[in-house]
């Protein structure tokens, strides 16, 4: 978004431009509409508004699922250092990270604590994910000089 310019949304729509995908934006600004069936009911607003459940979403698009475990990625990236030494996580000799996505934090976690052993549990798109970052990470901790 230009300098300057906020749209009818604000400066805080401004900035979710720099981190949010469109799709995630509309979609959850139209599960606005159904906010107050959620209120009443306590049940979630999605499926009601698009007739199936948040996660079959982009479970159907892998583009869409890739953006999203990329986003929550880099949402961590920048904490998973400081979570991976703030806590004596080797001492578990394993840990499950459930919801893990791309593995961004586990595999920061990993790094630190080079003993522990690290599981994702998540949705299968996710974990092929999540398997294939553990794999190029092995791969480059073999390689000469690392």
């Amino acid at each position: 978004m230009a300098e300057g310019t906020t749209g009818w949304g604000g400066e805080l729509w401004a900035a979710a431009d720099l981190v949010t995908p469109m799709a995630i934006r509309v979609a959850a600004t139209m599960c606005l509409v159904q906010l107050l069936h959620t209120v009443r009911t306590g049940e979630p607003a999605f499926p009601r508004q698009f007739g199936h459940s948040f996660w079959d979403d982009p479970s159907a698009d892998p583009g869409r699922a890739e953006s999203f475990d990329a986003l929550m990625g880099a949402r961590l990236a920048a904490n998973a250092p400081a979570i991976a030494a703030a806590y004596p996580w080797g001492t578990l000799g394993h840990v499950i990270d459930v919801g893990g996505g791309n593995a961004t934090l586990l595999i920061a976690i990993l790094r630190v604590h080079g003993d522990l052993r690290g599981t994702v549990m998540d949705l299968a798109g996710p974990v092929a994910r999540a398997e294939q970052a553990i794999a190029s990470r092995r791969s480059r901790r073999s390689e000469p000089g690392d």
